[in-house]
């Protein structure tokens, strides 16, 4: 395996369930699960410090509600079929979840709360991830 790919398959998560964005002390948390884009990380070239920042356009990526797995985001999108139906399961090529997978999205933060420290809860990530803000590899 090539060092690109190596670096790629360990840019992304497998699968990310939820996702929270917390401000300050006794500030409400902000669930971020929705506006999210998925895009197997074989389909792009960017890395994920440009993919991180607000000026990336995810053209092409599948639209996500989040929380999915792969598997639910190309059902959702129609790319594989319904697999608790008839025999679909046994269709769906494994091999795309043998690679690595973007979650995107953009969360905008108020010019009041742009100084204030705040805290990004992951939780369920099913195997492991890099976790990229604003053009940054932040874990």
């Amino acid at each position: 395996m090539n060092t690109r790919a190596l670096m790629q398959r360990k840019i992304v998560s497998l699968s990310i369930f939820i996702f929270w964005l917390i401000f300050t002390a006794g500030a409400q948390p902000t669930a971020l699960n929705k506006n999210w884009w998925v895009q197997s990380a074989d389909s792009i070239k960017a890395t994920g410090k440009t993919i991180s920042t607000e000026a990336y356009q995810p053209t092409g990526w599948l639209n996500a509600r989040i929380p999915r797995t792969v598997m639910a985001v190309l059902m959702d999108n129609g790319i594989v079929q319904r697999v608790f139906q008839n025999n679909n399961l046994a269709s769906v090529n494994d091999k795309i979840f043998k690679r690595a997978w973007w979650y995107r999205t953009t969360v905008f933060v108020s010019p009041a709360d742009s100084a204030k420290q705040k805290f990004l809860k992951l939780n369920g990530i099913n195997y492991s991830a890099n976790v990229w803000v604003n053009g940054k590899l932040a874990s």
